[in-house]
């Protein structure tokens, strides 16, 4: 049995090593063959995209493309601002071929700048430096790349954009000259004003314009200076302005939606925890000195030392939420709020008029946005418009005796953003559909963009500086000057 045994495990071993011997395989073995033709490329400028047969290789001059076939390839280089570039190379095995492209050599590589202006003969100035040429004019053979262009005019605003030239385009760059004899505009695309969205505008005793904006901070505008103050270059609250007052220190006081803070001579003090809300909406100095503050939440009085703050629970305010504030000549102080009319405070007692006492048209409202008193003592006052609540705005004025609805010919009161007295007694009254100067309503001075150069109708502000040039603070376009003799 033994025996058997032995005999079937040894012919059972010789039939698995007979069967791995078939799997073997025994033939010639052909030797694999590996492509290594090189091409290396470099260009000037460097950084030239480089494709291979139209397939991006995802690499850039210098590099080189490696283990390609023997024969001719598709070269392009792409760059940016150049025309692209395609040649054919011949590729021999195990050979490296090189090339070299050079961009300025080839004029098709070059651009052009058409230079003119309104009015013509402006000096053209290219990255600073005079190219003694007047417009209009055309400069050729200009490498790719951005170009800072000024263009000059006696008596204008020099004219200046940077500009792109590409290969083989002509660019063609039109300057409009704003003659500054008369009228000029300032936004955020031809000066350093920040935004074009004016909501306060003033002059300081050294004759230095502040400009409030709905979203970039405070402006402070000087001759040739600009400075700029927002949240992150200061320590102001906020980037959005609602109210700016000058008092008798030459401090600048700025309202914001979350506070308040003074511009002095010793630097920017926030006074933000002294009132009854920081929600800022009104500004005023009173014939005395005093700072009267609007908020959402009633009104605080800085007497210079101390503050004061009076709501409709310790007080007769007619309504928390103060929109405007002005005084008369006898310092009575006049206060316009949200929903509840005007209230009267001449120190001790109160007084308030709205829609059932002013025997007015009850469809004015009872919102005042703005308010001011004229040199003969007159009240005006600006009716905010409020649609849903059928009350379509417009102007009051107070003699004294009694109110009486104001409209005045050319432009539309329903709409006023502001009601001011400017330093000769002119009443300045600015809408969406442009803005109005007068002593007699009845016979006022408009500005409005089809008789005038001013940047937009929808005008937030107006006010005459120290050299009798008038600024129109505007909402969406800057602000406009008109110089001392053209109005």
């Amino acid at each position: 049995m033994k025996k058997i045994l032995l005999l079937f495990i040894t012919i059972l071993a010789l039939a698995v090593l007979n069967s791995c011997d078939k799997e073997v395989y025994t033939g010639v073995t052909e030797t694999e063959y590996f492509q290594n033709g090189k091409i290396f490329l470099r260009s000037n400028p460097t950084g030239a995209k480089i494709y291979l047969n139209n397939k991006n290789m995802g690499i850039a001059t210098p590099d080189s493309l490696i283990w390609l076939t023997t024969g001719s390839h598709k070269i392009t280089l792409k760059i940016s601002n150049f025309k692209d570039t395609t040649f054919y190379l011949n590729v021999i095995d195990g050979q490296t071929t090189n090339d070299y492209v050079d961009y300025y050599q080839n004029p098709g590589h070059f651009g052009k700048l058409e230079c003119t202006s309104i009015p013509d003969n402006a000096e053209i100035i290219i990255n600073d430096s005079a190219t003694t040429r007047t417009t209009p004019y055309t400069f050729t053979y200009l490498r790719p790349g951005y170009y800072n262009v000024r263009m000059k005019y006696p008596i204008h605003r020099d004219f200046v954009a940077d500009v792109l030239i590409s290969g083989g385009v002509t660019k063609k760059l039109n300057a409009v000259l704003d003659d500054t004899s008369k009228w000029i505009t300032y936004n955020k695309d031809n000066s350093p004003l920040t935004s074009n969205y004016v909501t306060q505008i003033l002059y300081d005793d050294n004759n230095a314009v502040w400009i409030g904006t709905k979203d970039k901070g405070v402006v402070k505008f000087q001759g040739n200076t600009w400075q700029i103050f927002n949240s992150s270059n200061s320590i102001i609250p906020s980037s959005s302005i609602n109210a700016m007052v000058l008092d008798n220190n030459n401090n600048v006081w700025v309202g914001f939606g979350s506070g308040l803070v003074a511009f002095t001579n010793s630097g920017i003090i926030d006074y933000s925890t002294m009132l009854p809300s920081k929600n800022v909406f009104a500004l005023h100095v009173d014939r005395v000195g005093n700072l009267w503050v609007g908020t959402e939440k009633g009104l605080a009085k800085f007497d210079g030392i101390s503050w004061t703050n009076y709501n409709t629970s310790n007080s007769g305010l007619g309504g928390n939420y103060v929109l405007s504030i002005s005084s008369d000549a006898n310092n009575q102080l006049w206060i316009g709020t949200s929903s509840f009319g005007i209230s009267v405070f001449d120190g001790s007692s109160w007084q308030k008029w709205n829609m059932s006492n002013m025997n007015l048209s009850s469809n004015l409202g009872n919102s005042i946005k703005s308010i001011a008193i004229d040199q003969f003592g007159n009240v005006w006052a600006a009716h905010l418009e409020n649609i849903k609540q059928g009350e379509l705005g417009g102007m009051s004025m107070f003699d004294g005796q009694s109110w009486q609805s104001i409209k005045i010919q050319g432009i539309s009161i329903t709409r006023i953003e502001s009601i001011s007295r400017d330093r000769f007694d002119y009443m300045w009254v600015c809408t969406k559909n442009g803005a109005a100067r007068f002593q007699d309503y009845t016979n006022p001075t408009l500005f409005v963009t089809q008789n005038s150069e001013i940047a937009s109708n929808h005008i937030v502000y107006a006010m005459i500086d120290l050299s009798e040039d008038i600024y129109f603070g505007t909402f969406g376009a800057g602000f406009s000057r008109v110089k001392k003799g053209n109005y």
